[in-house]
C-alpha cells in the first residue's frame, strides 16, 4: 500500500505551507533574542501549545491509542490507563520547571537553558580531549590537587588526590574511579587546573 493522490497532496501542502511560514517568520525576527523569546510579546496560550506540539511526537499519535487499547496478559503491561502516569508526570515536571527555572530566565534575560548553566556554574569546559588540553592553566603534576585534569593525549581524567582518578576507562567500558593505572601514568602530557577553588 503506497502514497495516494490525496496523500502527495497533503504532503505537498504542508511542505508549502510550512515553508510559507518560516518565510513570514524571519521577517519578524531581527536578533537571536527576538528568535527565542519573540520580544516577551507571546501570549501564554500559544507558548502553551508550542510547548505540547514540540513534546507531541508521530511516535506518540500512533503509539499511545495501541498502547491504550491493545488487551496484554498483565495489565501493566497495556489495555488500560496506565499511559496516563506520563501525562501526569509532564504536569508536575511543568510546574517544578516554571516555578524553579522561569524565574531565572526573566531575571537574568537569559534566551537558553545552557546560559542559565553557564551563569550557576560559571566555566565552559572544551569537549574535545586537545581542547581540554589546553584550557584553564597549567600544572606540575606533583601539585596536582583534586579536580584537576589528567591529559593523556586522546584521553581525559579527573584527579581525586592520592593517585586516584575518575575517567572513561576503555578496559571497563563505563566511568570508573580506581588509582591511575601504570600504563596512562606513562602516557600523562599535561595536567590543566579549570576550576580553583575560588571559583
Amino acid at each position: 500500500m503506497g502514497f495516494s493522490t490525496l496523500d502527495y497532496a497533503v504532503l505537498a501542502a504542508y511542505l508549502i505551507g510550512i515553508t510559507i511560514f518560516g518565510a513570514r517568520f524571519r521577517t519578524h525576527s531581527r536578533s537571536t533574542s527576538d528568535y527565542f523569546i519573540g520580544t516577551r510579546t507571546t501570549a501564554w496560550w500559544v507558548i502553551g501549545l508550542s510547548i505540547v506540539a514540540t513534546e507531541t511526537s508521530t511516535l506518540t499519535l500512533i503509539g499511545v491509542p495501541a498502547i491504550a487499547f491493545a488487551t496484554y496478559a498483565r495489565p501493566e503491561q497495556g489495555g488500560n490507563l496506565t499511559y496516563l502516569q506520563v501525562v501526569l508526570g509532564y504536569l508536575v515536571g511543568r510546574v517544578i520547571v516554571a516555578w524553579l527555572f522561569i524565574p531565572a530566565y526573566f531575571q537574568g534575560e537569559l534566551l537558553t537553558a545552557y546560559e542559565l548553566l553557564h551563569r550557576r556554574f560559571g566555566t565552559l569546559l572544551p569537549r574535545n580531549a586537545d581542547q581540554q588540553e589546553q584550557a584553564g592553566e597549567p600544572v606540575d603534576p606533583a601539585d596536582a590537587r583534586p579536580g584537576d585534569l589528567f591529559c593523556y593525549g586522546d584521553h581525559i581524567a579527573i584527579y581525586l588526590g592520592d593517585n586516584r582518578i575518575v575517567h572513561a576507562a576503555e578496559s571497563h567500558g563505563k566511568v570508573v574511579e580506581e588509582e591511575q593505572p601504570a600504563e596512562l601514568s606513562k602516557r600523562l602530557r599535561a595536567v590543566r587546573r579549570v576550576f580553583d577553588g575560588d571559583d
